[in-house]
């Protein structure tokens, strides 16, 4: 018997249509073997290699140890010194033996890694021990730099990592100061205490270094913009590998200037780092950027760290406050957040992306906030006049966009900064008003002006509330008297009345700017009885007036009008026309 076939077995022509074999179900025993020989086949010498480091790291570090609290803790690290350089120069050899005779990229991107956490452990190992030699360390510190010097030539010349010249220039300020930092401040420890003006200005150097190494990407990106050589490329040849690269570089000099701190017991706040979060987080960006050639949400997120830890160091008071002429001019929260914002303009320049130039105009928000910023009084900032830059950004972006939500935005922050100044007490005060009548006020007025502008764009609603919020607002301003308030808040709210009836043409919204007047009007007349009728006629008056208007805009033959027969009935036949009633059918003989 022939098998019964569903619906889905044929197609609309009627032929049997032939479904797709199902999805392999594919379950991994982890006892077989040879998905473990599969698994360290691919990965396992990127995990070796990371064992080895953590290896020479952990022995090291047991072997410096006991090192530090002996007095000729220089000479007897000189074995330790010379087993990190001896591993450098191994991993070194591996990195270049596997990317040029075995042709192995993947693994080689662990190496790389690697060779740049060792070049920062090495000045770490330096500086931890260079109170016990401070006349030998500058020397052992210019051979470990010229050896540092070498290893990027080998990653560049031999690896083929993207390093040009800018990067390589940046990277060497780096280098510099990682080998020279600690026997600049333990010959200054020499002659007296370290002072943490010291500390800073060895910041300098790693800072100087990323902002050129950031330079430098800016200038390889532009150029690799007009060309699409990169993608062929695979990872460790591009410049985004570079960037991760000196991005290692960047924080591990972190924890170095972290461990410089802690060995000559110098005194820091959050606030201090500020400046290598802002180049860190910079040369993040460039290598988001270059690998997934465009600047999205998660590009713009990376632009505003430094921006939200400066304002997290504002609040904890942990910043420096009064910019001098000297080193701490990059310190200053108005200066940070002025490099920094110019350095993701930069960017933007090159990327075109609208979120990062809504960053940029937080940094610029950021810069006018804290001029002058005091950390005796962290939050006495310039609130108002970066209120009023950003309503009034808001608003001109808004209206030149015709976009209502941000002109709306721009009126909630309007609202919030009016009511929190000083001359808005005073005008509570003055005039007698409860804080949320006068609020209400004047985010309706805000309101309504947009409507007026917007016409029938803006939202009916929020037209009701805007005419809802004047309405409190005028209730709370009429006194329990008649006087001189009335005639102008009333008139102001039939001008508003009308303006909002001939822009919008949303009844409640009129209703609600009507209601004081209406109220008022009452009020009135119970005082004179006599004058209601008076009043009356004039309402009776003009609402004839406004019926007949519309009855004369009515088209012909609607309403109450007479139908065609009664139209032909009252008039003559005209010539030609046959009579009403006779028969107009040709007759037989005419036929």
């Amino acid at each position: 018997m022939k098998e019964m076939q569903t619906p889905s077995d044929r197609n609309p022509g009627g032929g049997e249509m032939s479904l797709p074999p199902p999805l392999p179900v594919t379950s991994i025993n982890l006892l077989d073997g040879g998905v473990w020989r599969g698994f360290f086949s691919l990965t396992g010498g990127s995990i070796l290699y990371c064992l080895s480091a953590l290896s020479i790291i952990y022995g090291i570090a047991r072997l410096l140890g006991p090192l530090l609290a002996r007095t000729d803790a220089l000479r007897g690290a000189y074995p330790c010194l010379a087993a990190l350089n001896i591993y450098e120069i191994c991993l070194l050899g591996v990195l270049v033996f596997i990317v040029i005779r075995a042709r192995i990229m993947d693994d080689a991107v662990s190496l790389v890694v690697l060779v740049a956490l060792f070049l920062v452990g090495d000045g770490i190992a330096l500086s931890a021990v260079a109170n016990g030699g401070p006349r030998e360390t500058p020397v052992i510190g210019l051979l470990c730099f010229l050896l540092g010097a070498g290893k990027l030539h080998v990653l560049r010349r031999y690896v083929r990592l993207a390093l040009n010249w800018g990067m390589l220039a940046g990277l060497g300020v780096i280098l510099a100061w990682n080998f020279g930092a600690g026997s600049m401040l333990a010959r200054l420890a020499v002659e007296g205490a370290v002072a943490r003006e010291h500390w800073l200005t060895a910041w300098l150097f790693v800072i100087a270094g990323g902002a050129i190494v950031f330079l430098a990407g800016e200038k390889e990106a532009w150029a690799l913009a007009r060309t699409d050589a990169a993608p062929r490329l695979p990872f460790l040849c591009r410049p985004g590998m570079a960037l991760l690269f000196a991005a290692i570089l960047l924080i591990a000099g972190a924890v170095h200037q972290y461990v410089l701190g802690y060995v000559y017991e110098v005194p820091s706040d959050a606030g201090d780092y500020l400046p290598l979060v802002g180049v860190v987080s910079l040369v993040v960006l460039q290598l988001s950027v270059s690998l997934r050639r465009r600047a999205s949400l998660f590009e713009a997120c990376l632009a505003g760290v430094p921006l939200a830890a400066c304002g997290l160091a504002v609040l904890s008071k942990s910043v420096i406050a009064v910019p001098p002429s000297g080193v701490r001019l990059i310190w200053h929260p108005s200066a940070f957040l002025g490099f920094t914002g110019a350095a993701v303009l930069a960017v933007w320049v090159r990327t075109r992306s609208r979120r990062l130039l809504v960053v940029c105009g937080a940094y610029l928000l950021g810069v006018i906030l804290t001029v002058g910023y005091s950390p005796v009084r962290p939050l006495d900032l310039n609130w108002h006049v970066t209120g009023g830059v950003l309503v009034a950004a808001l608003m001109l972006i808004g209206l030149v966009r015709r976009n209502v939500a941000l002109c709306l935005l721009a009126v909630i922050v309007a609202t919030i900064g009016v009511a929190t100044t000083g001359s808005f007490a005073a005008f509570l005060q003055t005039w007698k008003l409860t804080h949320s009548g006068a609020v209400a006020g004047v985010a309706g007025m805000g309101i309504l002006a947009l409507a007026v502008v917007f016409g029938r764009e803006m939202t009916p609603i929020l037209t009701g509330i805007g005419a809802l919020g004047v309405m409190i607002f005028i209730f709370d301003l009429l006194p329990t008297g008649s006087g001189a308030v009335d005639l102008f808040s009333l008139a102001g709210a039939l001008v508003a009345g009308a303006a909002i009836w001939l822009r919008v043409r949303h009844w409640p919204s009129v209703a609600f700017l009507l209601a004081p007047v209406v109220q008022r009007a009452w009020a009135f007349s119970t005082r004179f009885t006599a004058w209601r009728f008076v009043a009356l006629s004039f309402v009776l008056l003009f609402a004839g007036a406004w019926l007949s208007v519309r009855k004369s805009r009515k088209p012909a033959g609607s309403g109450l009008t007479a139908g065609p027969a009664a139209e032909t009935s009252g008039r003559a036949a005209q010539p030609g026309e046959p009579e009403q009633g006779a028969d107009s059918r040709p007759s037989e003989a005419m036929r």
